[in-house]
């Protein structure tokens, strides 16, 4: 059985606030649209369309990659000392 992980890094600098996820998995089932694996569709895979909705309404960027066996996501966002979410 594999180790999972996952590692969470937020930085705050000069007004924009960085957060970086990277996620173990087993490097099956990545396709562009990012769907969950998940027998129970409708109650996953939510969580990334919530993320990118709030970074668009806020004027942040998201950014994903992955290698065989991690799933990575940048975020930024802009001007945090004026944002209120």
């Amino acid at each position: 059985k594999e180790n999972k992980i996952i590692e969470i890094s937020i930085e705050y600098s000069r007004n924009v606030l960085y957060i970086s996820v990277i996620n173990s998995f087993n490097g099956d089932h990545i396709d562009k649209e990012l769907r969950t694996t998940h027998k129970e569709k409708n109650n996953h895979g939510l969580g990334l369309q919530s993320v990118q909705k709030s970074l668009e309404k806020y004027s942040g960027s998201i950014n994903f990659h992955y290698t065989q066996k991690e799933f990575c996501v940048d975020a930024l966002l802009y001007d945090c000392s004026n944002t209120i979410i």
